[in-house]
């Protein structure tokens, strides 16, 4: 069987892609991920790890990667617009019932990971680290130690013979297992991440008030908190930009959030 590389879809490019004409193959630095999806069929496209002899086909291999197959499955559409969303949030759901332990230093890390990345001056950052102290301060003890998908977002859902499937769930020692982290994703997509990349930059990061109060009255999760994750989403994916007007566009978004969103939520 012959594989091409596949570029990563608005990926963070650590990971290896691949494709055939009936399969997916992404190769990982940590198996972790692959072992969420095979455990939750119900909500991840189907997951296999690859065999001895069939990894011995992967070109170019990378040394200590993990590699699976999925089937080939339809990414959705960036045009189709963040409602596309919705009929996959059932899924989501399935996770947030199961209980996992979370890393009970998250704020300290998130709060050091958010100094060294952020792209703002001291006053800003500042205020970034008032979120994360909010966010802990905040919490309420049904949204702890909940298994959560990470990453949301519209490029992560894929569509096979009709139904939705989830991809590439997220972990990281200083995000908790909280579901509002995954509905500051949901409107990450809602205001607009893809449809801006996919567009050439032609269309705005807007921000979609309807959709995302419409979106945290269905899941019942809190407005506010959901948005507070989003600005620490979008401050964490300007470090991936390849593109220096991506980067300029989510930062003048970021500074209109500091300037709408912050002032609303009493740090």
């Amino acid at each position: 069987m012959t594989f091409r590389e596949v570029k990563p879809y608005l990926g963070r490019g650590r990971n290896h892609l691949l494709s055939s004409q009936v399969e997916f193959i992404k190769g990982v630095p940590d198996r972790s991920e692959f072992d969420l999806m095979r455990e939750h069929p119900d909500v991840f496209i189907k997951t296999e790890i690859l065999t001895d002899d069939e990894m011995a086909l992967i070109p170019e291999r990378r040394k200590g990667f993990v590699y699976a197959k999925m089937p080939l499955a339809e990414p959705l559409n960036p045009a189709d617009g963040p409602y596309a969303i919705l009929p996959a949030l059932d899924k989501l759901q399935l996770l947030w019932k199961i209980e996992e332990d979370e890393n009970d230093r998250w704020a300290d890390l998130l709060t050091l990971h958010l100094i060294g990345i952020s792209p703002f001056g001291a006053t800003h950052t500042a205020k970034l680290v008032k979120l994360v102290q909010w966010l802990a301060r905040t919490r309420s003890g049904q949204y702890t130690n909940t298994r959560i998908h990470g990453d949301p977002t519209l490029a992560n859902l894929v569509v096979l013979h009709g139904e939705w499937h989830w991809v590439d769930p997220l972990r990281r020692n200083y995000i908790p297992h909280d579901p509002h982290v995954d509905l500051g994703k949901i409107f990450q997509s809602g205001c607009g991440y893809e449809q801006h990349i996919g567009s050439n930059y032609s269309q705005d990061l807007d921000l979609n008030y309807r959709f995302m109060q419409y979106v945290a009255d269905h899941l019942k999760l809190d407005y506010y908190t959901g948005l507070v994750w989003m600005i620490i989403h979008y401050v964490r994916l300007i470090r991936y930009q390849k593109e220096e007007q991506t980067k300029k566009n989510v930062i003048e978004f970021l500074e209109k959030l500091f300037a709408t969103v912050v002032n609303d939520v009493r740090l």
